[in-house]
């Protein structure tokens, strides 16, 4: 059985209870409360896994060496790790915002369909910055230099001012995790905001 078996069978209970997750997003009932920024796999205790094994062939047309599997079948007993815990948390803001010339962030919020917006006034409410101590590159991966940032949150006083991310929206905890300069699967993970990000400077999306 495939997990795409599993979601056919159960359509329509998937489908109600995404509608249910939206609806409550898109009214602002998350507001405050704590979304996971960064995480650790979690096992549940050890399982058998049914491993296959695959010898090397030329490739019947270029003759390059390919992979091909083998009818063989070995069991192996592993740890299962089959959830995520927190390590790291963040509550939900009322907002996001950062300056229109980060069109970088513009683009990948539209990409993933969460809604902005740029009002005609700015904000004099009370508004949060993360100061960055230091700016680490962890490695390459798919091409992307994978980045980590350290720092802490302080007041911004103020009017406040640029693209507006409203958090009363069915993609808030999307967009939580792609704004967030601690989650480790956001715009600063995936080297999105490039020279952006500079130690002792403030990261360029603030929270309302």
């Amino acid at each position: 059985i495939s997990i795409a078996d599993v979601v056919a069978a159960h359509a329509d209970r998937i489908q109600a209870l995404t509608d249910r997750l939206d609806a409550e997003a898109a009214q602002g009932a998350l507001r405050g409360q704590p979304f996971a920024l960064r995480a650790q796999h979690v096992s549940e205790g050890d399982t058998t896994i049914l491993m296959g094994d695959t010898v090397e062939i030329p490739h019947p047309t270029t003759g390059e060496p390919v992979r091909h599997r083998r009818k063989v079948v070995t069991p192996e007993v592993m740890p299962a790790f089959t959830r995520f815990e927190a390590t790291e948390t963040n509550t939900l803001p009322a907002a996001y915002v950062f300056p229109r010339d980060q069109q970088a962030l513009r683009d990948l919020l539209d990409v993933h369909g969460i809604t902005w917006g740029i009002p005609r006034e700015g904000f004099c409410g009370p508004a949060e910055g993360f100061r960055i101590d230091s700016v680490k590159v962890l490695g390459e991966f798919q091409q992307r230099q994978i980045t980590e940032v350290t720092g802490s949150w302080e007041p911004v006083e103020g009017p406040v001012a640029g693209i507006v991310v409203p958090m009363t929206q069915p993609l808030a905890r999307l967009a939580f995790t792609i704004l967030e300069p601690r989650s480790d699967d956001g715009a600063v993970a995936w080297n999105v905001l490039g020279d952006a990000l500079q130690e002792g400077g403030l990261y360029p999306v603030l929270r309302l």
